[in-house]
Parts: structure tokens; sequence; C-alpha cells
């Protein structure tokens, strides 16, 4: 904290009841003072005290963000978090009484730092990011530099997201690093390559979230994510279901039915009626609805789409760790995340699939959902990896040494300490810290598994030490010392039951103590020696101010991190603000700017992580009027009217589809049949037509020969196989699908073997069709 008049205090992390106790004390003996506390998984509190008047007073708050996996397996992805999401549930005890802080407009400028060439630099939430010239910043011979810069021209009511591409961010990568103390830390990132057989029976669930905060764009996503991922199922060994949720859960059928021709005609249209008319998001509730409802006696995967937005995160993400270790044998239960929208909570879907051993992904409502699509279904398809091990060249002595229960004493921390999931093109990470005199830097680490067959998979990752430092501006506290430290934490967290254990919490205390970081029983406290200025009296009001914000994000490797910050607000409470939690990072600093008067302005914290390359930015706010603000209520929706059917008439898929793109859509031209139906004409995108052209697939594989197809491929080519080649209308239109979409989907690789693998199938199987012969013409015609 600083004064306009030279005075700065600095917080130090201690144990939560101890630096509040400080804070209250302070404030009673008339001294400046903040504290930083844990609300959520996602959401802490600053609360200032006995501020001097007439002052402008900075804060500056070191914190941790993650970088997320993309769709690419060389993609990483940051969101920044701008806006409050509604959330349901009771308010937290340290949010009551809080509110929200108006949006801003808000500059932005991103230094990105590669040691691989940069290829690309995109923002799906902001499509006017202006990205310049390569070698903006100069740092080094070895190192790639852009920058990317953002102005908003309105208040922003969303997240902001870049997504980086750049060579080698898939290599495998093990950093080091020796502390002070002579303790190593180490960092270990993965992309496993490997291709694993798929599961030849197994249950597929599908949780879609309806509650209100679905409503628009968000509801709309996750229809087009399950058409996809309906016809990406195995036509062979697969049962499923869908199941909605809000205020209330329910199902499309008792039990989960056998994937056919029917089922999938009765899903599809199912799915072409779902609003967001549930209510509130209850989660937890509709989890342990679907967990009691699944087949015991098989593999399950769950998939849920949902933008995350409820309070009860710890709550959840227990029920699922409970679920997936009831799991019997040879029935593995996994859970799968998809966090759709521009205010996702992120602490709640990374931590849903984090304890269900499955992958998250996160769809900003603007951006494509086929890559994302893509690596859930080949992770969800994929046989579970057993016995998950690093060795890290150390004695087993060690890792299993009695010190263990010892806080300040353990030779070892792994974080996380069990390693359960590892799926080939998504972002594996591990950390580890080693307390040890005799412990020496290993050349290389090994990470091992087994198949369920017994066969063991072993591959070496070398050894790369790091210096101590980075730059001047880092603290002294050693950088992968401090993301391990944090992904411990989250690891000890996730795992304890309540009432968490004594030797856990004082685990949780001792690491955050030690490396400076916020979690639920530790706070930031800073307290000034003595003030001088004339100060505010218990009873004085003030007005709530929009907060200013700078910061500085640092995209990237174990050496670097991401510098933000967040404006204070003046006025007398606790303002609450999200932060992220997700997969794959790098630590983050930076600082809360200014505030006048007794209040408090909060932020989500962020979860440890792994990452790959260092990047560094600047973030500028600019004021706006101020104004009171409330903390957003979590009310039931409004209730939608559910897509009528004529009576006696039923329903084809087709009307479905031309009824929602009709509604979704202004651009294109439409067509009307002989019948009445009213078929959308030209999608308005690519994406659209990939999922209109997937929404065409029947159960066994073919394409229709109808005119919603020839309005994608082009109505020439589906003439010329009818009039010149003489081939069966149906197989010639699934022969022209499987070369549409092995031209427009070669970057989604996983997803295009699901979609082809039934249609190549289909014409294989008809008497006299070559499918070499009919794909090489069909190839030559697609538009």
């Amino acid at each position: 904290m600083h004064t306009e008049d030279g005075r700065s205090i600095t917080a130090v992390a201690k144990e939560k009841e101890e630096a509040r106790r400080e804070h209250e004390q302070a404030i009673q003996q008339g001294r400046m003072t903040g504290l930083v506390e844990h609300v959520t998984d996602d959401v802490f509190t600053i609360s200032l005290g006995s501020l001097p008047s007439l002052q402008m007073i900075t804060i500056r708050l070191t914190y941790v963000l993650d970088l997320m996996d993309d769709d690419l397996p060389d993609q990483v992805r940051f969101q920044l978090p701008l806006c409050v999401g509604m959330r349901y549930g009771t308010l937290p005890p340290g949010m009551q009484g809080a509110k929200t802080i108006p949006p801003e407009r808000i500059s932005i400028s991103a230094e990105v730092y590669m040691k691989g060439a940069i290829e690309s630099i995109t923002s799906p939430s902001h499509s006017t990011l202006n990205v310049l010239s390569d070698g903006s910043v100069h740092v080094g011979p070895s190192v790639h530099t852009r920058t990317a810069e953002y102005r908003s021209s309105e208040f922003l009511s969303q997240d902001f997201i870049l997504s980086v591409k750049a060579e080698g961010l898939d290599t495998p990568r093990c950093f080091a690093q020796r502390g002070p103390d002579g303790s190593v830390a180490m960092q270990l990132t993965v992309v496993p390559k490997f291709n694993l057989p798929t599961i030849s029976s197994q249950e597929y669930i599908f949780i879609v979230d309806r509650s209100g905060s679905m409503r628009g764009d968000r509801i709309e996503t996750a229809k087009r994510t399950l058409v996809m991922l309906l016809r990406c199922l195995p036509s062979q060994g697969t049962s499923f279901n869908i199941f909605s949720f809000g205020h209330r859960c329910d199902s499309l059928w008792q039990k989960s039915m056998q994937y056919d021709a029917s089922t999938l005609e009765i899903a599809t249209q199912h799915v072409d009626e779902m609003q967001a008319n549930y209510g509130g998001t209850n989660i937890q509730s509709a989890l342990n609805h679907v967990f009691s409802s699944r087949l015991s006696s098989s593999p399950t995967a769950v998939f849920v789409l949902t933008d995350g937005e409820a309070y009860d995160i710890d709550g959840t993400i227990n029920a699922v760790t409970q679920a997936v270790a009831n799991a019997k044998k040879g029935a593995d239960l996994r859970v799968f995340t998809l966090g759709i929208g521009e205010t996702t909570s992120t602490a709640m879907c990374e931590g849903i699939a984090r304890a269900g051993t499955g992958v998250c992904l996160m769809a900003a409502t603007s951006e494509t959902i086929i890559g994302k699509c893509s690596k859930l279904v080949k992770a969800s398809r994929a046989e579970i990896l057993k016995d998950v091990s690093i060795d890290w060249g150390i004695s087993e002595r060690l890792v299993d040494s009695k010190d263990k229960d010892d806080a300040q004493n353990t030779p070892f921390r792994q974080g996380p300490s069990k390693l359960s999931s590892l799926y080939a093109g998504n972002r594996f990470a591990v950390f580890a810290i080693f307390k040890h005199e005799r412990f020496e830097m290993p050349r290389e680490v090994v990470i091992c598994a087994h198949r369920t067959s017994g066969e063991e998979l072993r591959f070496a990752v070398a050894v790369e030490e790091r210096s101590s430092t980075t730059d001047r501006s880092a603290p002294q506290r050693p950088l992968i010392h401090t993301l391990a430290a944090r992904r411990i934490i989250t690891d000890l967290e996730d795992g304890s039951q309540y009432p968490i254990p004594l030797d856990t919490k004082a685990a949780i205390v001792h690491l955050g103590e030690q490396y400076q970081l916020a979690s639920q029983y530790t706070s930031f406290v800073a307290v000034e020696e003595r003030s001088q200025q004339p100060l505010l009296s218990p009873g004085d009001k003030h007005v709530i101010v929009p907060p200013q914000v700078h910061r500085e994000p640092r995209v990237g490797s174990s050496s670097g991190g991401l510098r933000a910050g967040y404006g204070s607000s003046v006025g007398r409470g606790r303002v609450g603000w999200r932060a992220r939690s997700s997969f794959g990072s790098e630590r983050g600093r930076g600082g809360f700017g200014s505030g006048r008067g007794r209040g408090g302005f909060g932020s989500g914290r962020g979860r440890g992580g792994f990452g790959s390359e260092r990047g560094r930015g600047r973030f500028d706010a600019v004021h706006s009027r101020p104004r009171p603000a409330i903390f957003p209520g979590m009310g039931s929706a409004t209730q939608h009217a559910a897509h009528a059917t004529p009576p006696g008439k039923k329903r084809k898929t087709a009307d479905y589809l031309a009824q929602s793109q009709a509604a979704g859509s202004s651009n294109g031209t439409a067509t009307t049949t002989t019948d009445g139906v009213v078929l959308q004409g030209t999608p308005r995108s690519a994406e659209d037509q990939l999922v209109q052209l997937v929404r065409l697939q029947s159960f066994d594989g073919s394409f229709p020969a109808n005119i919603m197809l020839a309005q994608i491929v082009g109505k020439k080519a589906l003439d010329e196989g009818r009039r010149k080649l003489g081939v069966d209308a149906v197989v010639w239109a699934t022969v022209l699908a499987v070369a549409y979409l092995q031209k427009y989907m070669v970057k989604q690789p996983e997803l295009l073997e699901g979609l082809l693998e039934k249609a190549t199938e289909f014409v294989k199987q008809r008497p006299g069709a070559d499918m070499a012969v009919l794909l090489a013409k069909a190839q030559a015609l697609v538009a």
C-alpha cells in the first residue's frame, strides 16, 4: 500500500485468524492497514482500514493466474477476469454486504515472450485486438516476442481472452530451480502424443446447465456442442443419456439407452428444444443425481456443459471426488467439463474436471467449439492409464519418509500427489519440492504408466536447471518453488474432508507463510508501524468508486509469469471480484490501484500452475463516473415456453435444424420445400457449415442427399455423382460429406476420426462402392 505522501506498507502472509486479529487491532489503534482474505476458491476480498483522509491510496497485489489448455497442443489460453458473473447459492460469509464493481473501459498491452516462434496471437473475446509486428520488444537473440494491444470503446462486461500459438509449446519440458535454502523445486510439463486404444463399451452422460445465467448465446453454444458430441459416439457398445439442471434436475430417459438411429433422433430433437429456463445453478445436486443414476457395471464418461456460476465450489468438488473414489473396479467414472461463457467460473469448471480425473476446456460463446469437442471426444474414448507416477531420480526412502506429517520438515512434496489422468494431446503438469541436503539434480525424470493390459509405458524428459531469479523486479522467493507450493496447496485442499485434519491445515499454513500465498488458512495483512496523518473515524461515510485497473500479464515459461493488478474501491464494506483457476499455468504478479476511505476490493485468487514460455504486459484502465453498486442476486430465471409441435405431426431433425438456425441467424438465404418446411440457407460461418453438416449424419454414418447437403457441399457436386457416375444418391452424398469434412477439419483430427469412422464403414458395406475411387472424385468437386 502506498500513499500520496510517500508512505508505504508491505503485507505478509500469516495464519488467517492471526492476520485478522492484527488487522482489527491496527484499526482500533488508528494505524493504516489492509487485509486480503480467501472467500471461495475463486474469490477473495481486500479490506482497508484507518486510511489517511484526502489522499489517493495505491495497493499492489502479487497473485497467481493460470494459463489454460486451448484447442491445439501448441496453444495456450490466457483469461483475464474483468466482470463479476452471477452466482447461484448462499453468499459466502466473507462477501456478505459486498458490492459489485462497475465495468470499466480498459487499455491492454500484452507483451508475449516465447522460446519458439510465435505463430499467432488472437482474442476470441475481443476481435479488435491489434497484434503488432515481430520484434516490437527486444530481450535477446533466443527469445521471440510479439505485442498485442486492445482498447475498449465501451464498458467491458466480459473477460478478456488471449490465445497464443507458438512453436514448441507441446514439447516436453522439465525445469528445476534451487532455492536460497538449498531446496530444489521442479516443474514437469508434457503434452502426451501416444495413441491409446478406445474403450470398447462405455456409458456417456451429458449434463447441460439450463439455468438462467445460460440464456442467449451460452445455451446455443451448449446445444452446438451436444450436436457434435452425440454424433461422435461409437456406434457399438454405447449407451447414453442427457440430463438438464438448474434449480431442478431431470433427464431425457429414466436410464441410459442404447445408442442407435432412433435414440439419436430423439436426443437431437430434445437438444433443439432446450432453453435456459431452469432457474438457479444447483450443480452439486445435479451431479449427485447423475452419479446415483449411472450404470454401475460399466465405465462412465460424464460431460458437464456449464458456466459454473455457483458458490458451492468446495461441496461440488468433494461430491465428484467421492463419486470417483466409490466407482467399482472396471466401472471407472470420469468427468469432463466445458466452461461456457465470458464470465465463467474456472474454479468450478477446473475443479470438477480435476476431481473427476477428466479434462476441462473453456469456450467463449463467440469462438469455435469444434476443436474443443475434438479434444473432449478423444479423451473420453481413450483407454484409462493406471498407476501413473513420476521417477524424480530420488530414493523411495525419501519419498516415503516418516517426516511427511511434519509440515515444516517434510523432505518431499508433490502436487498433485496422485496422478490419475494422462490424456494424449492434453497438457499434463506436476510439481515437486525437495528439501534434502544430499539431493542431486537429476539429468532426467521419467513418467511411468500402465495400460489395462498391464503393458508399461515409460518416457523420459531432460531436466533444465533455471537460475533462482528471472529479473530485478521478481520477488526473492524462487518462481518454481512458488508455483509448486500453490499446486501442492490446491492438492491438499482438494483431497481433504471436512473438518480438515490438523496436519493438513498445518502444511497449508506453512506453505502459505513460506512462499507468501493466500489460501483457506492464510491471509495477507499489512499494518503501518506508525500513522502520522489525520485518520478517518469509524463512522465516516464514503462513496463507492469504480476501480482503476493496471495490469501487466505474463504469458509463458517456468521463468516467467503473468502480471496483473486491479484498482481498489473507496467506501465501506468489501467488494467481490472473480479470478481464475485452470489448467496449465504460470505465476502471475500484479497490483491493486487506488482508493480512499475505509472499504475493500475483492479479487479471485488463481491456482498455481504450469506453463511454458514467458511473457509480459501492461494493463491500464480509465475511471468512469462514481456510482453506488450492489452485488447481484441469484434469483430464478424467467421461464420461457418450449417450442410447440402441431398435433399429429412427428417432427423431423430437419425441422429442428431449420427452426434453430432461423432463430439464431439473420444471414443467408432460406428455402421452402414442398412440404412447407423452411430450411435455413447458407450458414453464417465455416463452423456453422460444419455443425450443420454434422447434424445431417445418420446413426449408421450416412448422409442424406437433400437440399441442406447441397447448400454446404454444392448442388453441382451433389448432382454430378447421380448424373455422371450413376452412384446411389445416399452413397454419393456420404462420400461428398467425407471429402468436405476432410478438407475443413484437418486441424481437428480426433473429432474428424470419430465422424468419418461410421461414414466410411457405411460406404464400404454398400455393394459395388469403391470408397477410394469415389473419394478422389468427390475431393475434386468439393468447394
